[in-house]
């Protein structure tokens, strides 16, 4: 079996869950492949410089267009092909290429942008409509993180469930850096805090955290945004100052992976309230390192922090108020999440994921 995995993600400078996704089966799947098969990695064009790609240790062929033209030539043209001549491509977004003579198999994080399309700019809803219906109509198989994800490809995507299979991601703990306090120092980061970890865009909901914080927290907590600015970004800074809170609020932006260990490491609590998520990866990172855990009551956030983590609804920001309030204030729960949170963290491991998406390619090509 020759497999095209499309990694282009990782080049971009924050590439997000989808980039930890795609990292992940480009370490994992080589374990469950044969000495007669080949994992290639798909690019657009090669970036002058070190390419993150060439770290992973597999074959990198490259398209040779910009990625904004590959994509757009995907989508529209169902051109250029993959180069390799491979047996199954594995879209690992809404990136879809064309498959020609192989079998395409295409993960679908999210349908967010067609359950609440006013969350995304006009451009970004047609680029993953299109990607959606390309899906639909071509892919042997299609790929999603969760139940809640699968439920969203029916009912969005028309894609009945014998197409579908769920291969929940993993998460392995990152290694705590020795000077962990002395980089949440440089950070500005003072304890005892709340964190939240993702890209500031609609859904994620940090206005409704930011509200939250200041009707449960009292003076000695301070909030802490880590992460990238996305598109489409509320004034969370105003938001704060309304709030009364904009001095004991802090916007790291994005973060290294030692950083963001160490801004696991010294949290005291974790929230994340978004209104949709496909999984919600930052719940089980935080989980993972053993923060005792807030999350919206909404689509895969339950069914990844299972009983390790408390929940709210997150449109009733009273009600998030008070369930945050409750986590910082009771020690005992506090106490029962931090222990119940590693091990529902180590069910999720990205070996399975990997082991499920090897069964996916080999029955694409049954």
């Amino acid at each position: 079996m020759r497999v095209a995995l499309i990694a282009e993600q990782l080049r971009q400078p924050h590439s997000g869950g989808v980039g930890t996704y795609v990292e992940a089966l480009a370490r994992n799947l080589p374990a469950f492949a044969g000495r007669e098969d080949r994992i290639e990695l798909i690019g657009a064009r090669a970036p002058r410089g070190v390419d993150p790609l060439s770290a992973l240790g597999l074959t990198v062929r490259d398209v040779g267009l910009p990625r904004p033209l590959m994509y757009e030539a995907w989508h529209r043209l169902r051109r250029p092909a993959i180069p390799g001549s491979p047996d199954l491509i594995h879209a690992t977004s809404l990136a879809v290429p064309p498959a020609e003579e192989a079998r395409l198999v295409v993960t679908v994080h999210d349908l967010a942008f067609a359950r609440a399309p006013a969350w995304f700019p006009a451009r970004g809803r047609r680029f993953h409509a299109r990607g959606a219906r390309l899906a639909a109509r071509e892919a042997r198989l299609v790929l999603v993180p969760s139940q809640a994800a699968a439920a969203d490809v029916k009912l969005f995507m028309g894609v009945d469930a014998d197409r579908v299979r769920v291969t929940p991601l993993g998460v392995r703990p990152l290694p705590l850096p020795p000077d962990a306090e002395e980089r949440r120092k440089r950070l500005g980061v003072q304890s005892p805090y709340v964190l939240w970890v993702g890209t500031r865009e609609p859904r994620k909901n940090v206005p409704g955290l930011v509200r939250a914080f200041a009707r449960a927290a009292s003076a000695k907590w301070q909030l802490v945004l880590a992460g990238p600015p996305g598109w489409l970004e509320p004034d969370i800074t105003g938001e704060a100052e309304r709030a009364g809170v904009g001095s004991r609020m802090l916007i790291t932006g994005p973060v290294r992976s030692e950083d963001l260990a160490a801004l696991y490491a010294g949290a005291g609590a974790f929230c994340l309230p978004s209104f949709h998520e496909g999984f919600g990866l930052p719940l089980l990172e935080a989980m993972a390192h053993g923060v005792p855990c807030l999350a919206a009551d909404r689509a895969s956030l339950p069914e990844v922090g299972g009983e390790a983590a408390i929940y709210a609804d997150p449109e009733e920001e009273e009600v998030m108020a008070d369930c945050l309030g409750r986590l910082l204030e009771d020690e005992d729960l506090r106490a029962r999440l931090a222990a119940a949170g590693p091990a529902r963290a180590a069910e999720f491991t990205w070996e399975r994921t990997a082991r499920l998406t090897w069964q996916a390619y080999q029955e694409a090509l049954a």
